[in-house]
């Protein structure tokens, strides 16, 4: 199959984002409306008694009117329209399906180019990337589930890996170090599962365990255990200089979490 999208779009700005004094901001009654245009290109298909499914999807994006939090001369932060960013990129998805063995796989790409094009929307001099964003992330989940046992259970595993994110000069993120002043946090690679219990005469009735980071590791990054998210676009400080935002955020190590229920 094929299908072409195209849309627009327009996000309100709140009137916290208006009118908030947090952090000593300078409120801003004038700012305009984020605008948004998205079009994309899309191919897919379906196999093998549908068992097989692939979609592979080109898009572009532009948001105009961007609403950005800046620091002004005096030190004081105010939220203002700050111009276009440009989206373009690429996602890719496949997978598998045995609904009579209770089998599902699928995997997915996403390429992104993330570009901040200023206030007069040149996109002949895209040289300033969106920091924060990686351009690459890459998604895994596999399911297995069986509702013929005395016990029906379903077993979930997930992995997730993100790319180097950019941050540093050339980027939205200018003055964030990065991690120990590479100006990038690492790619990561985690995994995630869950199980599902219900019983056959109490269908209603649910125990669910989920283990997030199960390896308790960034395994493709063999110099830290951890693994992190870039802080606020303004992000300067550090851990040891609280003058500046973080400029990121360690993110959790293995945690499990047990839940039951009744669902009515």
């Amino acid at each position: 199959y094929f299908k072409s999208i195209s849309t627009i779009g327009s996000q309100n700005v709140s009137h916290w984002t208006r009118f908030s004094t947090a952090d000593g901001r300078i409120p801003n009654p004038s700012l305009k409306t984020e605008k948004i245009r998205y079009g994309s290109l899309t191919a897919g298909g379906v196999h093998m008694d549908k068992k097989l499914f692939w979609e592979l999807n080109l898009y572009t994006s532009y948001i105009y009117d961007v609403v950005s939090t800046v620091e002004l001369p005096n030190g004081a932060l105010q939220n203002r329209n700050t111009g276009t960013n440009k989206l373009q990129g690429t996602m890719v998805m496949g997978g598998v399906n045995f609904p009579d063995a209770g089998f599902r796989a699928s995997l997915n790409y996403t390429f992104l180019q993330a570009y901040d094009l200023g206030m007069d929307g040149d996109t002949s001099a895209m040289t300033t990337i969106l920091g924060e964003i990686s351009p690459h992330h890459l998604n895994l989940s596999m399911t297995w589930t069986r509702k013929n046992f005395i016990i029906p259970f379903s077993l979930n595993l997930r992995g997730n890996f993100v790319g180097n994110t950019p941050v540093g000069p050339n980027t939205t993120a200018s003055l964030n170090p990065g991690l120990n002043g590479t100006y990038h946090y690492p790619a990561y690679l985690v995994f995630h599962g869950s199980l599902l219990l219900t019983h056959r005469k109490f269908p209603n009735l649910q125990l669910q365990l989920s283990v997030q980071n199960i390896l308790n590791d960034n395994i493709i990054d063999p110099d830290n255990q951890d693994y992190f998210h870039p802080g606020p676009q303004l992000g300067s400080g550090s851990y040891s200089n609280i003058s500046g935002y973080i400029p990121y955020v360690p993110q959790r190590r293995r945690y499990i979490l047990l839940a039951a229920g009744y669902y009515f």
